[in-house]
């Protein structure tokens, strides 16, 4: 799902002000599994992000 340009910008100067760089991210799409149906065993469900000089995850 496309980003409008204006929530990118915003985005953007947030990241700035908190002195983030968008190389020092990392993203993973992790995959569902276990009971729930066949939807949850198809799609990635859960984002986990992180920031490579702490080491910090997000999920």
């Amino acid at each position: 799902m496309p980003v409008s340009p204006a929530k990118r910008q915003e985005l953007l100067e947030r990241m700035k002000a908190l002195g983030v760089l968008e190389r020092d991210l990392e993203e993973h799409f992790v995959r569902g599994s276990g009971k729930g149906g066949q939807k949850t065993n198809k799609t990635n469900n859960c984002v986990s992000l992180t920031h490579l000089p702490t080491g910090i995850v997000v999920k």
